[in-house]
């Protein structure tokens, strides 16, 4: 399909009535003006958003300073003597509206209105209160995409503390990588958890974390009537379904206080390329401030939207999805695979159900996902009603143009608004709006207060061309810090470096004619299955305990519309990769790491590319199999090396690899 043509123009009436229509509007420009718009909110700042604010009413006290005056982009803080409480803030909504559908393969498992999500988060968070937990405390979650991971969320910004998660289908290393960075001061964890038709025991994971944990306090559990809530774990523990009734001596009484804008409230963890996942430190103020302006809008959420988006709480959807609440609408937490199995057979219209069955207004998914639809031929507009979808979002990856085609067969009568952003912001710096046409293969506009753009090599601002994505001035929700010892310096160096203080993003992207922006891929050498980041660090760690291994190099190849990893490996003398190896490797990887970080492919080679100064270089091995010239990496100490790796993109199942 044609890259760039029009797929929808929006509609004038429903311009005009968006919050972006209406706020436009109200601040003196035309519907047709959204570039002017966007320049004067990144010209001034502190005027837009506090215009963002009051016309979102949003319960934040903003005080009276604009900034913290720091002349560099990484130190600069908004509103340094605002007020806020994340989570009042988010649980704002009707009383009597519902608030969450909790849902599985086999449908919605309930719902739960306002008044009944603020109950349990407060009793909730009168506990963590009494146990000692408040601004500078640290609550780690670990559970499942359900109610409980929300309350544990909303129950900790309740009391001015950080939260911080992961999925429990991690490793207990990978676990220990991210959490053990923050000594939590509580863990919520589950006893059980199921998924794609499979039970998980999770008793010993969480008796092995409460005791490398030295810093907990107490342990919430997350029991089921097979595995019961009795463990010993050497701190306090408590079962979440009676803390969350209220049942528990310490569990009532809560009373609500407001927080610093600026106080820590989340800690994120990038990909864990280099080494173990950078702890990114997020302040609720401006987590709170970004998305309610992005939600408003971009994403056109009001109140009775019903928003969904298949995540886990570990990637920072969960928490987008979560600060919809914001908006007063309802959010749909759906905990098992996307496409189950059941009875055997992949079942692709699950998500599909849902949408119909609690009247799914913006729906959220990744290319990986509709990639899997396309190549089943599934259509789900053929077998669901999905007239309630008025917006259709995409992350993770790139959206292609002929999926833009096929998402507007599927669903017509919804914009089509992919959005590209990142753990870094917590929020997008790309997007669409109801102001502006969807365009095949590229995002509308420039999200508002983001001062984005694409530059070359030598830092001039490029259309037309792939360059690199930035952003030239400061916004709310740019980290406070990393965790640990330099933090802040390893912060400057991570974003600020590569263009003499202004945020490099890390991504390959297009500024188009028509003012839309095109995501090429990132670049640097992520790995990204089923648009999920994965750092090849986190693939190299379990692979040091096979010893058949003396070198590997792990990247990844594009593959029908999504990403394949790929794993070549040099073996010790004498050995030769079959079958056999092939399963204990991925049998470690998946063990250790997660199923997600398991090789597509595996190759065996004599050697891995390496730089004079004795650094592995992915990017060249992953060029290499994508078929580029290998003379321009003469610089590499084993150039020679790269001809073992050039043309495995496309090699057959059976050309010198192990089937998948």
């Amino acid at each position: 399909m044609a890259r760039h043509r029009v797929i929808s123009e929006p509609d004038a009436d429903t311009a005009a009535a968006s919050a972006l229509g209406r706020f436009a509007t109200r601040l003196g420009f035309g519907l047709g003006e959204y570039d002017a718009l966007w320049r004067w909110s990144v010209s001034a700042p502190a005027d837009f958003w506090r215009a963002a604010a009051e016309f979102t009413d949003l319960p934040v006290d903003l005080g009276p300073v604009d900034d913290n005056g720091a002349a560099d982009m990484a130190g600069r803080r908004f509103f340094p003597e605002g007020r806020v409480n994340v989570a009042a803030a988010l649980l704002s909504g009707g009383p009597g509206d519902t608030a969450v559908f909790e849902a599985g393969a086999e449908g919605v498992r309930g719902r739960t209105t306002y008044a009944e999500l603020k109950a349990e988060t407060e009793a909730v968070a009168a506990w963590l209160r009494a146990t000692g937990v408040g601004p500078g405390s640290v609550v780690a979650t670990i559970a499942p995409n359900g109610k409980p991971a929300l309350v544990s969320f909303l129950a900790t910004l309740a009391v001015g503390a950080t939260w911080t998660s992961c999925s429990p289908d991690f490793s207990a290393d990978a676990v220990l990588d991210r959490i053990g960075q923050v000594s939590p001061a509580v863990l919520f964890a589950p006893t059980r958890y199921r998924y794609n038709g499979r039970d998980h025991d999770y008793r010993d994971r969480v008796a092995d974390l409460a005791s490398a944990l030295g810093s907990l306090r107490g342990v919430v559990l997350l029991a089921d009537e097979s595995t019961g809530p009795g463990l010993d774990l050497g701190v306090p523990t408590v079962d979440y379904a009676t803390l969350a009734a209220g049942e528990l001596p310490r569990s009532t009484g809560f009373t609500w206080d407001t927080h610093p804008f600026d106080t820590p409230a989340l800690v994120m963890y990038s990909s864990g390329t280099t080494g173990k996942p950078k702890a990114i430190v997020h302040s609720g103020g401006g987590i709170l401030l970004k998305l309610t302006m992005e939600h408003a809008f971009h994403t056109d959420l009001h109140r009775q939207d019903v928003t969904l988006w298949f995540t886990n709480i570990a990637w920072m959807m969960f928490h987008w999805l979560a600060l919809t609440l914001v908006r007063g609408g309802a959010i749909v937490l759906y905990d098992d695979a996307a496409i189950p199995r059941v009875d055997g057979r992949p079942d692709h219209g699950v998500l599909w159900r849902l949408a119909q069955e609690c009247g799914v207004t913006a729906f959220g998914t990744s290319p990986s996902y509709l990639a899997a639809l396309q190549s089943a031929g599934y259509r789900p507009g053929e077998h669901h009603d999905l007239s309630a979808i008025r917006t259709f979002l995409s992350s993770g990856a790139p959206l292609s143009a002929d999926q833009f085609e096929w998402v507007h067969a599927q669903v017509p009568a919804a914009r089509l608004s992919p959005i590209s952003g990142g753990t870094e912001l917590l929020s997008s710096f790309l997007g669409g709006s109801p102001l502006h046409p969807v365009r095949a293969g590229e995002m509308s506009c420039r999200i508002l207060g983001q001062a984005v753009d694409v530059l070359d090599e030598k830092g001039s601002s490029v259309v037309g061309v792939p360059g690199e994505l930035v952003c030239t001035r400061p916004f709310p929700s740019m980290p406070l810090t990393f965790v640990g010892e330099g933090g802040d310096e390893r912060y400057r160096q991570a974003y600020f470096e590569a263009y003499d203080g202004i945020w490099t993003h890390g991504d390959l992207a297009e500024m188009t004619l028509s003012g839309g922006v095109i995501i090429h891929g990132r670049s640097d050498n992520t790995l990204n299955p089923q648009g999920v980041r994965i750092g090849t660090a986190e693939v190299y760690r379990p692979l040091e305990s096979v010893p058949e291994i003396s070198d590997s190099v792990v990247f990844g190849l594009k593959h029908g519309g999504d990403e394949r990893i790929v794993l070549c490996v040099v073996l010790q003398d004498g050995l030769v990769l079959d079958d056999e190896l092939a399963t204990k490797i991925r049998a470690t990887i998946r063990g250790q790491a997660s199923p997600r970080h398991v090789p597509a492919e595996i190759h065996q080679v004599s050697a891995i590319p390496y730089t004079l100064n004795g650094k592995r270089v992915e990017g060249a091995a992953r060029k290499a199999a994508s078929g580029e010239d290998l003379s321009r990496f003469t610089s590499l100490a084993n150039p020679e090396c790269l001809r073992e790796f050039a043309g495995l993109g496309g090699t057959r199942l059976d050309d010198g690899k192990v089937p998948a």
